[in-house]
């Protein structure tokens, strides 16, 4: 087996999403399926999805898992 079959197999256990990064406004999500990172912002209380150029897609909803995990974080 070559490096690029062990790739694509080690790639097919990875989950479609996953979050890349957290800025203020913007959660950034890797998406293995279109192979790109994609940013969702967080404005007026809705998620809206750059890529989609909506509030209700898959990234928006799995943007809103990451938000409201990190938003349950008790800080010291």
């Amino acid at each position: 087996m070559n490096i690029t079959e062990l790739t694509q197999k080690r790639s097919k256990k990875l989950p479609r999403l996953e979050h890349f990064n957290l800025y203020e406004n913007v959660i950034r999500i890797t998406d293995r399926k279109l192979k790109r990172i994609v940013d969702v912002y967080y404005v007026n209380h809705e998620m809206y999805c750059d890529f989609c150029e909506t509030n209700e897609c898959i990234h928006t909803g799995y943007a809103w898992s990451v938000y409201e995990h990190y938003t349950s974080v008790k800080r010291p």
